[in-house]
């Protein structure tokens, strides 16, 4: 596949973490992070070790910071207790909204880069991806599914 991008002003990329209990603690931690998020479309790029995220959220003031991020719990806190022994890698994506309010929704891509050794996985392993995040307009979290190609 190949990804078109019309506007670099609402990109952004960062590195796929690791998170244990301690990483959802503390005034910084993932705890904080409860601002709707969910996935819209993905891509996957095995050559150059990226995913690539359509990421929807709630905006009011462009003045916040929204703060986004994937990661791949190596713990038991977040959303860990939703896993299934399905073949798929499971993410989880937090959205902190910076005390914006919910007034919009904007999209805005994302691309995280996948560091095997550093996260202890191997992604030939799995046949895709589960992105697991709060949510919009719901309390149910959303679960987005990216098979990887055969």
């Amino acid at each position: 596949r190949t990804i078109n991008i019309s506007q670099a002003r609402m990109i952004t990329s960062d590195k796929l973490s690791r998170v244990s209990e301690t990483d959802f603690q503390g005034e910084k931690g993932l705890n904080t992070y409860r601002g709707d998020v969910k996935v819209d479309e993905g891509y996957y790029s095995p050559a150059m070790g990226y995913i690539t995220l359509l990421i929807v959220y709630p905006i009011n003031n462009e003045t916040f910071q929204h703060t986004m991020r994937l990661v791949y719990n190596a713990g038991n806190e977040g959303y860990k207790a939703m896993y299934e022994d399905d073949g798929y890698l499971w993410l989880e994506l937090y959205h902190h909204d910076g005390g914006d309010s919910e007034s919009f929704l904007r999209g805005a891509y994302a691309s995280y880069k996948i560091d095997e050794r550093s996260l202890g996985v191997t992604m030939t392993d799995y046949k895709g991806l589960k992105i697991i995040s709060k949510g919009i307009d719901s309390n149910e979290p959303h679960i987005f599914t990216l098979d990887f190609a055969q």
